[in-house]
């Protein structure tokens, strides 16, 4: 079995928090601008590369988020309020920047894929699923269900074991009272 490899949280994520987020924000602009100058992309080097780019964020504000909503400290909030503004307008220079839109939708197509933009709502994993559902000609797709039993096992071992106690106990009585009696 392979063993998750979790980072270790910050000792202290609000100590200059604005100030990584800021410099995170245009090392990650920067890149992107990188990327999307690159003239055959493919997931090895635009996709996974981009993805990296939000793993990094992420690893970067969630500690902090988390630190803000725990504690709500005077230091938090601040720290947390700074950073919102500048991830908000990160996040939706990022979500609406068509280069990244239509590079993702090539590369979609080039490798036989298909682009869904997600949108609110079931509306793409409806789309997704009628996709599907005619590349598998029309037919539904089948699910099953399999029966997953329960151990329940601990309420008969639960008895023997107080009976083995029981046992001794009222065995050491009865040897109690027979010595008492001679």
């Amino acid at each position: 079995m392979k063993k998750a490899n979790f980072l270790e949280f910050p000792v202290d994520p609000l100590s200059n928090g604005k100030e990584k987020v800021s410099n995170l924000i245009r090392e990650n602009l920067a890149e992107i601008d990188r990327l999307i100058e690159i003239n055959d992309k493919n997931y090895l080097n635009f996709v996974a590369p981009l993805s990296d780019l939000h793993r990094k964020m992420h690893e970067l504000t969630v500690p902090i988020s988390h630190i803000h909503h725990v504690q709500n400290s005077e230091k938090s909030k601040d720290v947390y309020s700074s950073i919102l503004p500048e991830l908000s307008n990160y996040d939706s220079e990022i979500s609406q920047n068509l280069q990244i839109y239509s590079s993702l939708k090539e590369i979609a197509q080039e490798t036989g894929g298909r682009y869904i933009r997600s949108v609110s709502g079931d509306l793409d994993i409806n789309q997704i699923y009628k996709e599907i559902k005619m590349k598998a000609g029309g037919n539904e797709l089948k699910s099953s269900r399999r029966q997953q039993f329960v151990e329940r096992y601990q309420w008969p071992l639960l008895f023997a074991l107080l009976s083995l106690l029981l046992e001794g106990w009222v065995s050491e009585r009865s040897r109690s009272r027979a010595k008492m009696k001679s």
